[in-house]
């Protein structure tokens, strides 16, 4: 039933890297201004909260306990907030820009980046996703919730647990199983403009495993080369030990401001994390066009 190379698809972000090396560098540009960005906003509008879980150590947090942490980080709620849309435009952008350059189109000179109905398209497809798997969470978890009770009342707290356990890996199961079918909803979106996740859902019939399998594989490369990339990274700090120990206790400062996160060695360490970021997103991205592409006939 597999018109595709399992292989070939997990392996797709690689294929994409290697013919579109100046694209990948206008992308890690974007992935390392949005972490610039991110992070003086995080700065700017919860500091304090931002320092005070910085700065926790684990024998700290033990001691604080979960009312406690609730309460620090609830000072980052306007924080993320601001910066969820921007987080969500960017992950659209890059995204569509992998999805081109995995499709064979012209770069430009922008590195497939493009702002449009086919951005807006896919965002909203990713949104969509993201409803349908919320919804489907909340309504396991009160499912969940009512047969723990249920059982409590009939067997005690040991058929209780039991049942928790049981539910509660089936939920988890069941959301990675919808997620996994749904995903070409979002390739789909940008190829042809029709936000669908029941043609999505149709088209993965039957490949459940298939698909499975691809993007762990892409996942766990994925992770290889962020480990790579890792290692790298503490060479470079070892080089560079004194500026980068500076730099660590600038992060950790009382008055930790603006300037102190666009310090040369702080900007330096977010470029190398944005590089290895983007990696590990094209690794991860390109395989369900890879999907899409090869089953596009289905749809």
């Amino acid at each position: 039933m597999t018109e595709f190379s399992a292989t070939d698809a997990a392996l797709e972000g690689f294929r994409v890297t290697r013919e579109n090396l100046r694209a990948v560098g206008i992308w890690a540009v974007v992935e390392f201004a949005f972490s610039v960005l991110n992070v003086i906003v995080l700065v700017s509008l919860g500091g304090a909260a931002f320092h005070r879980l910085a700065g926790l150590t684990p024998d700290d947090m033990m001691k604080l306990g979960p009312s406690a942490l609730n309460d620090i980080a609830l000072g980052l709620v306007p924080a993320y907030l601001a910066v969820l849309p921007l987080a969500l435009s960017v992950q659209t952008l890059l995204t569509c820009a992998i999805y081109r350059a995995a499709s064979g189109e012209a770069a430009g000179k922008l590195g497939f980046l493009k702002i449009g109905k086919t951005e807006y398209r896919t965002l909203g497809a990713s949104l969509l996703i993201g409803l349908v798997l919320t919804g489907c969470y909340i309504g396991g978890v009160l499912a969940v919730t009512l047969i723990l009770v249920i059982g409590k009342q009939i067997g005690g707290e040991g058929l209780a647990g039991l049942v928790a356990f049981v539910g509660l890996g089936t939920l988890i199961c069941g959301l990675i199983y919808l997620y996994v079918r749904l995903t070409l909803a979002v390739p789909l979106a940008f190829q042809t403009g029709r936000i669908d996740i029941k043609a999505a859902f149709r088209a993965s019939s039957g490949r459940f495993w298939t698909f499975l399998g691809v993007y762990l594989m892409a996942l766990l490369l994925g992770l290889l080369v962020a480990m790579l990339g890792g290692v790298i990274n503490l060479v470079v700090q070892h080089l560079l030990s004194t500026a980068w120990r500076q730099a660590g206790d600038l992060l950790t400062a009382k008055d930790l401001s603006l300037a102190t996160v666009l310090h040369p060695i702080v900007l330096a360490a977010t470029l190398v994390g944005a590089v290895i970021g983007t990696l590990f997103r094209v690794i991860v991205t390109a395989p369900s066009y890879a999907l899409y592409r090869a089953l596009q006939t289905r749809f």
